[in-house]
């Protein structure tokens, strides 16, 4: 009898372009997915879409079971992808805002020129809003420029700016060691905070916004414990998922994270009781409510 033609079963999640963790984050996932011989022997591809509208719609039309996207994202797409749900949220990037010189360590005037990574975007456009609406804007035109940049971009931007008119906003997991190198090797850099006022103009109409503090001294020159907004990234699905594939990317993530997380700085992160902040704002799947004690 000829041998038959067959081939192991596969799921599949999106992630977006911008190196943010979720790459290590996944490599690993698939690797439990695939141990997960509770279920069936499919596995779990990874696979690219730089623009979160993209993500959804690869979800939504069944093309994958899962899309990784930031919060600010999903907030802001989902009107228009009402049939997605969240399953679980994932890691966090705090927003590190940095500069060069100044003598204070907190932000109380908006900068000529913000710098941002992707995942920053939110409160680089907070702040020009909150520039925008300030009495100063009727007679002075100037709003601050924002300028689009990927990580190692935003270092170098920081490193030519003239101080102190400009400020770079990096989401990225703490400890990053890129960040701490640059700090490290220059003096004149800071990690600074933004004023209570500028933190409530960043939280306003944002519900999806959380606040972390980076330790004092986490970083080469931080002399001070820094609050910040943090950007967090969600893995998104759709009330149609079945059950047993819920369950089985929730046993994934919280159920033998212990087989990575001594590894995995990013995947021991992870925290269940985020899920009830995230849940106040966004839908959950069924059988994520249901592990995580949410109400419907």
């Amino acid at each position: 009898m000829p041998p038959r033609a067959c081939a192991d079963p596969v799921a599949t999640v999106v992630r977006g372009a911008e190196r943010d963790g979720s790459e290590r984050l996944l490599e690993d996932l698939a690797l439990l997915w695939r141990s997960s011989y509770a279920f069936d022997a499919s596995w779990l591809a990874v696979t690219q879409l730089a623009a979160p509208r993209a993500r959804l719609r690869a979800v939504r039309l069944g093309r994958a079971e899962f899309a990784v996207l930031d919060a600010a994202s999903y907030a802001a797409l989902r009107p228009e992808y009402p049939d997605t749900v969240v399953l679980s949220a994932l890691i966090a990037l705090p927003v590190h805002m940095l500069r060069r010189g100044g003598d204070s360590g907190t932000v109380r005037n908006i900068p000529a020129t913000i710098g941002y990574t992707g995942h920053a975007r939110f409160v680089a456009e907070a702040l020009a809003s909150h520039a925008a609406a300030a009495p100063a804007a009727a007679t002075s035109p100037a709003l601050p420029l924002l300028r689009a940049v990927d990580p190692p971009g935003a270092i170098d931007l920081l490193r030519q700016a003239p101080p102190p008119d400009t400020l770079v906003l990096l989401a990225a997991p703490i400890g990053t060691q890129e960040l701490a190198a640059a700090l490290r090797g220059d003096s004149g850099l800071r990690l600074v905070a933004l004023s209570g006022e500028l933190l409530e103009a960043v939280r306003r109409e944002r519900p999806w916004v959380s606040t972390v503090t980076i330790a004092q001294g986490t970083y080469p020159n931080q002399s001070a414990g820094v609050e910040t907004p943090v950007a967090r990234l969600l893995l998104i699905t759709v009330p149609r998922l079945p059950q047993d594939e819920a369950r089985r990317m929730l046993d994934c993530l919280y159920g033998r994270r212990e087989q990575v997380a001594p590894f995995d700085a990013l995947f021991a992160s992870m925290e269940r009781s985020v899920n009830g902040d995230v849940a106040r704002w966004a839908p959950y799947h069924a059988t994520a409510a249901k592990e995580f004690g949410l109400k419907p």
